[in-house]
């Protein structure tokens, strides 16, 4: 059964995670944020199971049917936000198993964290046509990934509905650009600014 009938504090989740970010976040080369120990190398399960919950009470407006995010550090959340919303969950791989039968399809995207080109694929036939697709991740930067999850949408013939982010840096642009070709993105946090003297947060998450 959904939790989300039961469990809101939305803003609580949100408010949490901005503590943390203050507490434990980094700032890197003025672009990349480090959260490796809550988010993406050590993980504070009961902390991204809660910003989930608020994640999916912004996403269940739009009735996805399947949650896609990439390898490798959007996996967990999206797991959470599939839970909740009582979907199936698809991840996106950097390489082709041989355990995958049968077509595939192939995307680029620059990973930030990286700053390297990676290939992302996905199995014609885990993803059908005309299923409506929320795209989940822990940031957004400059929408790169999410660019190339779109292009497998597109590969399959799947619907992308919507993107929902854990941490949505909105001073690289990559909401902007989403919004623009009439995709909604919602976000947990948004961050306006970040630099040695601020950390400016979006009132509301930036939704």
């Amino acid at each position: 059964m959904s939790t989300l009938g039961h469990l809101d504090g939305v803003s609580e989740a949100r408010k949490e995670l901005e503590a943390r970010l203050r507490s434990d976040g980094t700032l890197l080369a003025g672009q990349l944020v480090g959260a490796t120990q809550f988010v993406n190398h050590r993980v504070d399960v009961q902390l991204l199971d809660r910003c989930a919950i608020a994640l999916s009470r912004m996403l269940e407006r739009y009735r996805p049917e399947i949650i896609l995010t990439a390898e490798a550090s959007g996996i967990v959340l999206a797991a959470f936000v599939a839970r909740h919303l009582e979907v199936a969950m698809i991840y996106a791989r950097k390489d082709v198993p041989f355990t995958i039968a049968g077509g595939t399809h192939s995307a680029n995207a620059r990973s930030q964290t990286f700053r390297t080109d990676i290939t992302l694929h996905i199995s014609a036939a885990v993803l059908p046509a005309e299923t409506r697709v929320a795209i989940v991740d822990d940031f957004l930067s400059t929408g790169s990934t999410i660019n190339a999850l779109l292009e497998l949408c597109a590969g399959t013939g799947a619907i992308p509905v919507a993107v929902g982010v854990l941490i949505n840096k909105e001073f690289l642009g990559g909401r902007a650009a989403l919004t623009a070709r009439g995709l909604p993105v919602v976000a947990v946090t948004t961050i306006l600014a970040w630099s040695p003297d601020e950390l400016a947060f979006a009132a509301g998450g930036g939704e």
